[in-house]
């Protein structure tokens, strides 16, 4: 099941943060559902991304004719520990000095590769574990130092989650691939233990 988005701006964090504890109103004429969980990507000042947030629609304002009210949602956090929360709660109270630098180093941005078999996949994810790291063409816009959650995705299964760094951008014909590599020891411990277990099932097939 997809989940839908809602785009904010944001002037003041403060009352963002705080609110989405609680609940907060968001305009829209989009129809929601009571209880549906969106995406809510807020746009901050000076951010060069949105930056997305889970949250429950628990009520809704519908429009109506004549009426100075806007349309809209109230939606509240499903998770008040979600990393987007936890840095902008740092920006509140003066924690943050280089919130760009701060979110590359906390957030995994959400990403997905997809291989048409395991073999292709094996043989592409291996090379994140050198230092020259593998080509992907991904689901999602990536940028140099981003951190990623990267669903390696076979036949419209997710077959593995491995969290990788971004080198670089690479043009390849009409497109661009990122070049991605294990983000730390625990990635490419994953990536080890998948190979192995993928191998052997190969073997045995």
């Amino acid at each position: 099941m997809t989940v839908r988005r809602l785009y904010l701006e944001v002037s003041d964090p403060k009352a963002v943060v705080g609110d989405l504890g609680r609940e907060l109103f968001v305009p829209t004429r989009l129809s929601f559902t009571l209880g549906e969980i969106i995406e809510l990507s807020l746009r901050l000042p000076r951010v060069s991304r949105s930056l997305d947030v889970p949250v429950i629609v628990i009520g809704r304002r519908l429009p109506r004719p004549g009426s100075l009210l806007s349309a809209g949602v109230v939606a509240r956090a499903a998770d008040k520990k979600h990393p987007v929360l936890e840095i902008l709660r740092d920006v509140v109270d003066g924690a943050v000095v280089d919130l760009e630098a701060r979110l590359q180093e906390r957030l995994r941005l959400p990403a997905r590769a997809v291989f048409t078999s395991v073999a292709e996949a094996r043989a592409e994810l291996a090379s994140m574990l050198e230092a020259h790291g593998t080509a992907l063409n991904l689901d999602a816009p990536a940028v140099r130092g981003d951190r990623l959650a990267l669903d390696v995705v076979v036949n419209g299964e997710v077959i593995l989650t491995v969290h990788a760094l971004v080198r670089r951008l690479q043009m390849q014909e009409q497109s661009t691939s990122s070049v991605v590599v294990a983000l730390d020891d625990k990635a490419r411990d994953t990536l080890v233990g998948f190979l192995r277990r993928s191998d052997s099932a190969e073997r045995q097939a």
